[in-house]
């Protein structure tokens, strides 16, 4: 692409008077073109911080009455300069370097060291990112987005950003991704929403700011900022994402944050997940315990010839929109089954199945995906075998995982955390028809849920686990 600003400034005189719109405009789908033939821009891993709404370095200060979803951390200042918050204004838990800090909070120096660590690295990463699109295109509107409509991409900004005049929209699909590398201060105009189109989600923006930002009284903003410095909240602002301020202070005022995937809100307690070829279909069935205003399941997947690289990005298969049967239960406690069956398989092939679930505000979370093995006509054949309900679960100090084996196979299994850390292989061999009881007993781990994953003749199964100290 030729030098876009030297063609703009170019523009008669004659059409001085709707120029800066015209401006504006052509500026904007030149960016839609240029972001849709680059590379994927790759995620930003934000580590243990991942789990914070708010995270800071000298203050956390809050106007009642506020709203927030997901944990509260200060360090290295004193958890004493965490104030204003009544009892029920955060759903998580505050986290503090010394025996300080408003009610429920738990002293946690090395956890909040840990994510403050995180915390610069993966600023430090958005930062040194290599523009999509490149060039300074943005800046040729002084770093004023308001009014466009942005796809993914990675956008770099000399000096400082504000979004003003109009709303801000990002078009996309849920696993693309923004990254807005800014040189110096963030800001959101009063009453301006940043709005999401096309499935994208908020989970998968990320503002990084070189010292801080400002989201105005009564704005929405989406995404995750990580701000150098600090970021102010004004009366009634809004913000799905995360708060993260490395040196300096969030303050809020009757605020709201929600943090995209909370462990604490996940909508869904999934215990089962598995698939399994039956006469050229792949059948996918999962269990949940317990399911907090669940709207429904979404299933996509990724597939590759044998032995081939998977590709990044999965397709969107089945959705609780148009299926009933991946419909949700809204808020229950009891145990419920589903199934899916997916016919567009074809021999010689390998899927991996990742299962979705969206609650009522539209989060969503994903689970840890499973592969298997299309057959080809020749090999085609029934299960190969049946993982039973692990028991006790929850459980301390010990388990055990139940399963049949219709035939001899290969057999692998192993425990993995929910990130996808491998934690333990419990067996890795080859083992006879009949029915099997195998029994885990963590050593050194630390309460939470846990994956257990079963492999054999081309299926697999995965099933969560609770483990209690």
């Amino acid at each position: 692409m030729k030098n876009i600003y030297t063609e703009l400034t170019m523009i008669p005189r004659q059409f001085t008077h709707s120029r800066s719109a015209w401006i504006k405009g052509l500026v904007a789908a030149c960016l839609m073109l240029s972001v849709a033939f680059t590379a994927t821009t790759a995620t930003l891993d934000l580590g243990s911080t991942s789990n914070f709404a708010i995270l800071a370095g000298s203050l956390v200060s809050n106007i009642p009455t506020s709203a927030i979803t997901g944990d509260v951390g200060l360090s290295p200042s004193t958890g004493a300069n965490i104030t204003g918050f009544g009892g029920l204004e955060v759903t998580g838990t505050f986290y503090t370097v010394d025996a300080a800090g408003p009610a429920g909070y738990v002293q946690a120096a090395t956890k909040l060291s840990n994510a403050k660590g995180d915390l610069t690295t993966a600023f430090n990463n958005a930062a040194g990112r290599a523009p999509t699109p490149t060039g300074q295109f943005l800046d040729t509107l002084s770093g004023q987005i308001g009014g466009l409509t942005l796809a993914p991409g990675l956008y770099k900004f000399s000096g400082g950003l504000s979004i003003a005049g109009s709303n801000l929209t990002l078009e996309g699909s849920g696993t693309d991704i923004w990254i807005f590398q800014i040189a110096s201060t963030f800001t959101v105009a009063n009453s301006i929403h940043v709005t999401l189109a096309g499935g994208a989600l908020a989970d998968n923006i990320f503002w990084q700011v070189g010292t801080s930002a400002t989201l105005g009284t009564g704005s929405i903003t989406k995404g995750t900022i990580l701000a150098d410095q600090s970021i102010d909240m004004q009366t009634g602002a809004t913000l799905d994402g995360r708060a993260l301020a490395n040196t300096g202070a969030v303050t809020i005022a009757s605020s709201t944050i929600t943090n995209p995937t909370p462990d604490q809100s996940l909508p869904v307690t999934l215990s089962a997940f598995s698939a399994k070829t039956v006469k050229g279909v792949v059948e996918l069935s999962w269990s949940t315990s317990s399911e907090i205003e669940n709207l429904g399941f979404t299933l996509s997947r990724k597939s590759s010839p044998d032995g081939e690289k998977w590709p990044e990005s999965y397709e969107n298969i089945a959705t609780y929109s148009r299926n009933p049967d991946l419909e949700g239960q809204g808020s229950t406690t009891r145990e419920h089954d589903y199934q899916y069956t997916d016919a567009m398989i074809r021999s010689g092939m390998s899927y991996e199945y990742r299962l979705s679930d969206v609650d009522y505000r539209g989060h969503v979370v994903h689970h840890a995906p499973i592969q298997i093995k299309a057959p080809t006509e020749e090999t085609l054949r029934p299960q190969v075998f049946e993982l039973g309900k692990i028991y006790p679960n929850p459980f301390n100090p010990a388990t055990t995982i139940p399963y049949r084996l219709l035939e001899s196979a290969q057999v692998n299994i192993s425990v993995f955390s929910l990130q996808g850390e491998w934690i333990a292989t419990l067996a890795d061999e080859n083992q006879e028809a009949g029915s099997y009881n195998l029994t885990w007993s963590p050593q050194n781990l630390s309460s939470g849920i846990y994956l257990a994953r079963i492999e054999a003749g081309g299926m697999t199964a995965v099933q969560q686990m609770v483990f209690i100290k």
